[in-house]
């Protein structure tokens, strides 16, 4: 229930309700949430601040209480915590492509005026740190609070400045990112495009082994 809140945001009402009739849920949430850094932890440390703001904060306490007094303080510091300041240690740097100079404005929601540079290179930013089943909430809050006819023009025009950029795989954040932002035609096409330059790819190198010379015998 943790991943799907994290992950499915269309079952978040479901999954809300879930957790505030069974708050116990928390028992066997806590040594994931105390456990080793990751995707599972991050899930669960969510889903007990969840719990914890619907008004359980005592019972997720007293749960991680009965793991020792590491557990207790462990949780009751993630309960504490923003989760917009869990980042990764290390930033990514953004590419030369993804200035927004060069790609489309993203718009507020009542499209009155647009994000300036720097947000956009932030929301860049939290696209880059976004890992598969991982989104960093940041995202949600852009989603919630932007124009999604832009931002879903922003996200496709990333992805063509990195095909132009020839689709480096450490940038590979940029075909999330359609999910994230894009509608679902453009997570389609990002898709066939991708297929499309990797038969070509595929087509170019079979071409250059069959043209090169083979050493003649000795």
């Amino acid at each position: 229930m943790a991943d799907w809140y994290v992950r499915l945001k269309s079952l978040r009402p479901v999954t809300l309700t879930w957790f505030g009739r069974h708050p116990g849920a928390a028992r066997r949430l806590i040594p994931a949430a105390v456990g080793k850094p990751g995707s599972e932890r991050r899930a669960a440390e969510t889903a007990l601040r969840v719990i914890s703001q619907l008004g359980h904060r005592d019972q997720v306490l007293a749960a991680a209480s009965e793991h020792g007094a590491e557990s207790r303080k462990a949780v009751e510091m993630a309960l504490n915590t923003d989760p917009l300041a869990v980042v990764p240690p290390r930033i990514p740097a953004l590419p030369p492509w993804a200035d927004p100079a060069i790609l489309p404005q993203i718009l507020l929601a009542d499209r009155s005026a647009a994000l300036p540079t720097e947000a956009v290179k932030h929301v860049c930013t939290m696209l880059a740190i976004c890992k598969p089943g991982d989104v960093y909430p940041g995202v949600d809050v852009v989603v919630d609070t932007c124009d999604r006819s832009s931002l879903s023009e922003f996200a496709w025009s990333l992805f063509q400045q990195w095909q132009l950029a020839g689709m480096p795989s450490k940038e590979a954040w940029v075909l999330d990112a359609q999910g994230y932002l894009g509608g679902d035609e453009k997570v389609e096409s990002s898709r066939e495009n991708q297929r499309g330059c990797g038969q070509a790819g595929s087509q170019r190198r079979r071409t250059r082994r069959q043209a090169s010379p083979r050493p003649g015998p000795r």
